[in-house]
């Protein structure tokens, strides 16, 4: 009743805009390893994360890597010889998370190849997970090891199809 009273008397409330919470702050992480599982929980931010997948060699079979950053943006080169492609897609939220719980859930950071030598022509893939100001989490093992391994190779198999159907089916 007061408000219709200020009104006729000529004044004019402003409105306030709604106070908003206080966002979260991300918990302090000390390595990439931190972060993923950070992020994993859902208290760091997905768009801090940078995955990267790479196997092959581009003088023989040809090389795929694959990069997602931003919360989700996916990009996918392939090179062999002078062939050359290059892709681009993107992760929904919920892909994203599920991806990088995946990583967390199989404790990437923990993997760990056994062979030293690979066979002739084996592949190495590599994942890479990198966050601005810390050394980056790589991890790799030899071709033949890594789709056997039970935490490893969960991990390559949906990098490894992420970048066929981004590619439609050129890289892998």
């Amino acid at each position: 009743m007061w408000v219709l009273g200020l009104f006729l008397a000529g004044c004019t409330v402003l409105p306030v805009p709604p106070s908003l919470p206080t966002p979260i702050r991300p918990p302090e992480v000390s390595s990439a390893a931190d972060a993923l599982q950070a992020a994993a929980s859902g208290e760091f931010p997905l768009q801090a994360l940078t995955i990267r997948y790479t196997i092959g060699n581009p003088g023989w079979d040809g090389q795929t890597t694959l990069t997602i950053s931003d919360g989700g943006a996916v990009q996918v080169t392939f090179a062999r010889g002078q062939e050359h492609g290059a892709w681009q897609s993107s992760l929904t939220d919920a892909e994203m998370l599920g991806l990088v719980r995946l990583m967390a859930d199989q404790k990437l950071w923990a993997i760990r190849g056994q062979r030293q030598i690979g066979v002739p022509d084996e592949t190495y893939p590599t994942v890479t997970v990198e966050v601005a100001g810390l050394e980056p989490l790589s991890v790799g093992m030899w071709y033949g090891e890594a789709v056997d391994h039970p935490d490893f190779g969960p991990i390559v198999d949906a990098l490894a199809g992420l970048a066929r159907q981004v590619s439609g089916g050129v890289a892998r």
